[in-house]
This record gives C-alpha cells, structure tokens and sequence, in this order.
C-alpha cells in the first residue's frame, strides 16, 4: 500500500513539475543554494520594511489616494484656455496679396467656479477618508508582514534544527545497521532483526530529505518575504522583462511637441509625489545598537 502511494504521489509530482517548468524532469542536479539569507530576523524585517511586495504595493496605494485627494482638491482652481486666430480677407481674382486685410486675435478665459453646491467639498471629504483608509490599510499590511516574517524566520529555523536532528539519527542507524550486520554474519543476529534495522534506517533517510526540504522551503519562504524572492536576484545571468523601460520606450508615443505647455502649467499645482526608494537586492545590514 505505501509503495502504492509513493508511487501515485510520484506521478503527481511529476504532473506538477511539467505544468509549472513546460516538461517533464529528467536527471535532476542537487538544489542550488538561495542566495541573500539573512544572518538574523532583525535583518530580514529590516530588508522585509524596504522590499516586501504587499507592503510596496499598500505604500503606492496610499500615494495614489493622496494624488487623488489632490485631485479633488484642484477643482476649486481656475482653468485657463487660450485662442489666437490670424487670417485675411480679400478678392481671390485678381489675386493681390499686399491689399488684403489681415486680422489676428487672441483670447484669453479664465473659469472659476463660484457655486458648487458643496459636491467639490464633498468629493475632497470623500477622497480624504480614501487616504486615510488607504494608510490604515498600509499600517495593517506592515504590522501583517512582521507578524508573517517572524512567523517565517521561526520555521526556518526549526527546520535547519531538524536536518541537524535527522542527520544525527540517520549516522545513528548506519552504524547500527552495519554493526548488526557483522553479527548476523556470526550469527549472532537474526535476519529479522537485520531487515528491521534497515528499515529504521531506510525512514531515518527520508526523514532526513524531508526535513531538507523543508529547510529549502522555509528558506524560500523567508526570501519572499523579505521580497528578496526574484528572478532577476536569484539568476543573475537572466535578463528579466523591465516595466520602467518598457514604459520608457512608449511615454511618448503620440504626443504632440504643444502638449509641453500644458503639462507644465499643470505641474505648477500638482503635489509632490515622494517616489519610494528602489527595493534593495541584499539583505540591508542592520546598525550595531552602539552606532550613531
């Protein structure tokens, strides 16, 4: 029956591994190591702070909320269009240019609103609360990743704990094994004894991978928290799909050279958006507590 299993969870596994990399393993090379691991959970939450995806992803957000709270805001300014016309008039046959009269004007309006009926003050509450849930939400998701992160920095260790445990027991039975080995070859051992010896020794072993893998796991677990968990840091070699310079290479596309005046203008009212400090590929070192 546990053959049975085994055998079953095998070609599950084998099913699994197909649909994630495109094709079937063959001969599997030993597990690279994961680079960046932390030396301590002081430097993971430190890393985790800067790096952590959920917690990247709320801190936008509530950028986002703040722009739009601006937004809002920026209705109750005045709006300014300006018009210029140049033409002439005059005869088409015969055709003389220096008698046409020629006319140019400019204008200029300015539009601001005087009565709202308080729907401009109430869109500015509204995104207001925006922007507070939106910070709420980014308190939540950081107090959520410390709480995740020790969590994880725990597991990690308990399962480097138990290789170390699992490594022991599994020298253990081998040197039992061997020893009532011997004796069965002056018999002074039965062949049951030797068969069960070897299967206490067969579970040691996979007790010993499992706690492997789950030291391999935990690790993995601890770097996705830390946001640390990317193609681009774990192989350094691969050219993964950039979105600034994909966004770089389209920005302008379409644009018009008077759309400049415009965004200028608008820049003058627009708040300052404090652009968030890349993610750090290492672990970030954490200050002894005696530094300044």
């Amino acid at each position: 029956v546990d053959l049975a299993d085994a055998q079953a969870q095998l070609d599950v596994s084998l099913a699994n591994y197909a649909a994630v990399v495109g094709n079937r393993p063959g001969q599997l090379d030993p597990l690279p190591p994961l680079p960046n691991m932390p030396t301590n959970v002081d430097q993971a939450l430190v890393t985790a702070e800067q790096a952590n995806p959920t917690l990247r992803s709320s801190l936008y957000a509530e950028q986002a909320a703040r722009m739009r709270t601006a937004e809002a805001r920026n209705q109750r300014l005045p709006s300014i269009s300006l018009q210029a016309q140049f033409g002439a008039a005059g005869p088409t046959s015969p055709f003389l240019p220096n008698v046409y009269a020629r006319n140019a004007t400019a204008t200029a309006t300015i539009t601001q609103p005087l009565f709202a009926g308080g729907v401009i003050n109430s869109q500015v509450r509204q995104q207001i609360e925006r922007q507070n849930a939106a910070r709420i939400q980014t308190e939540l998701d950081r107090r959520t990743m410390v709480q995740q992160m020790s969590q994880a920095w725990s597991q990690f260790l308990a399962a480097r704990a138990n290789v170390g445990n699992a490594t022991d027991a599994v020298d253990a039975n081998q040197i039992a094994y061997e020893g009532v080995q011997k004796e069965r070859r002056l018999d002074l051992r039965s062949t049951l004894e030797v068969l069960f010896i070897e299967q206490s020794l067969a579970n040691a072993e996979l007790t010993q991978s499992r706690a492997k893998h789950d030291t391999y796991v935990a690790a993995a677990v601890v770097l996705n928290q830390m946001g640390l968990l990317e193609a681009k840091i774990i192989v350094p070699n691969l050219d993964p799909y950039d979105p600034a310079r994909a966004f770089g290479r389209v920005r302008n596309e379409g644009s018009v050279p008077w759309e400049v005046v415009p965004a200028a203008l608008d820049h003058l009212t627009a708040p300052t958006l404090h652009r968030l400090a890349p993610p750090p590929t290492a672990p970030v070192p954490v200050p002894s507590p005696g530094a300044n």
